[in-house]
């Protein structure tokens, strides 16, 4: 394989072997490797991470320690844990002889100032994309086109309710994956939360949305049925944000009420619903729909005559992400489309889910 279509991941988890399978089917050849070279030899070592990682095609390094590559990749993808993304993307750059051409990189949720000062000093920050990718969505670009179209009529955002339910017990309790010690055992929702919806809102990375209601049930060491989030924002132009998930085997409706849900295994609801002024709705469910083909996505609404729209959307977002990685990567041009994608927008959703939990200085009005 080619230097040319080969990548650099830093991971050992399932989020790794995720974007390895898609970067193998797109015929690029990955590289595996960890801060922690004990947690990639173990997850190396379970059947399912194996399967997932496609081990024919995936070559798994211990350790970047020590390691010198004589040519860079093309293509660095950062998917460690969130407290690790900053330290992933140092030790990278430091194996290397220069700087890639894309970074790929999950939500950065640590290191804020660090990860600035590393972009600013080794890397162009218009070669990275901060991987939110329910804002690559078929269905967000259909919300958006409707937002614009009757913002144009005079018909403005009334509110915005992002809704995403799953019942992660088996996911922190039993497996021990999606705890964040820093902000708390909220799995990985809310920030896609945070990004739609401030997209949707048309706020740009420097609006600081208020915060109207924060409630926020965590146990860090775990979830029970009581875990959920609720949070209610105001955009600068009075849109009102609402945010509702529910971690256990409940729903969560728009007053923060919670519903008994019986979810069926690897079932999760993710809604994003728009109000206009003149009280129609626009909701787009996104994958996995119940009686859709997996990867498909479904946006309903009202038109200006009241009759009932819909419309089915192939939507692999992770795969449309790395798409447009590898298109940068090898074209040195970055889609135009991508602005929600940007180190800006990533660090502007990150500052704000920090905020929400009381752990940084950051401040709104």
């Amino acid at each position: 394989m080619s230097i040319e279509q080969s990548v650099l991941a830093m991971g050992a988890g399932k989020a790794t072997a995720m974007h390895a399978g898609v970067w193998s089917d797109l015929g690029w050849h990955v590289s595996a490797h960890d801060v922690n070279p004990a947690r990639l030899e173990e997850s190396a070592m379970q059947e399912d991470f194996r399967r997932q990682f496609d081990l024919g095609n995936v070559a798994v390094l211990h350790s970047l320690a020590g390691l010198s590559l004589a040519q860079t990749p093309p293509v660095f993808d950062i998917a460690t844990s969130s407290g690790s993304h900053t330290a992933a993307l140092e030790q990278a750059l430091d194996a290397t002889s220069e700087a890639p051409r894309a970074v790929l990189i999950e939500k950065p949720l640590d290191a804020f100032d660090s990860l600035r000062s590393l972009l600013q000093g080794e890397l162009d920050e218009s070669k990275v994309f901060v991987n939110e990718n329910y804002n690559a969505s078929a269905a967000v670009t259909h919300m958006l086109a409707l937002v614009a179209q009757e913002k144009a009529a005079g018909n403005n955002v009334r509110k915005i309710f992002v809704n995403f339910d799953k019942n992660r017990i088996p996911d922190v309790v039993q497996a021990g994956r999606f705890t964040d010690k820093e902000l708390g055992a909220y799995g990985i929702e809310m920030p896609h939360m945070l990004a739609v919806a401030t997209n949707l809102a048309g706020t740009t990375p420097q609006e600081r949305p208020k915060i109207q209601t924060n409630r926020y049930g965590v146990h860090v060491d775990g979830i029970d049925n009581n875990e959920y989030t609720y949070t209610r924002l105001q955009t600068a132009d009075g849109t009102d944000i609402i945010l509702a998930q529910g971690l256990g085997p409940f729903r969560m409706d728009e007053q923060g009420r919670r519903t008994p849900y019986e979810f069926q295994k690897g079932e999760a609801i993710r809604t994003a619903t728009v109000t206009f002024d003149d009280g129609r709705k626009a909701t787009a469910t996104f994958a996995p729909v119940p009686d859709l083909p997996k990867f498909h996505s479904r946006v309903e609404w009202s038109d200006r005559n009241g009759d009932p729209q819909s419309r089915v959307f192939e939507d692999n977002t992770l795969r449309r992400v790395i798409e447009l990685t590898a298109t940068c990567a090898l074209t040195g041009e970055r889609p135009a489309l991508t602005e929600s994608l940007s180190v800006e927008a990533g660090l502007a959703y990150a500052f704000l889910l920090h905020h929400l939990h009381g752990t940084s200085d950051w401040r709104t009005d």
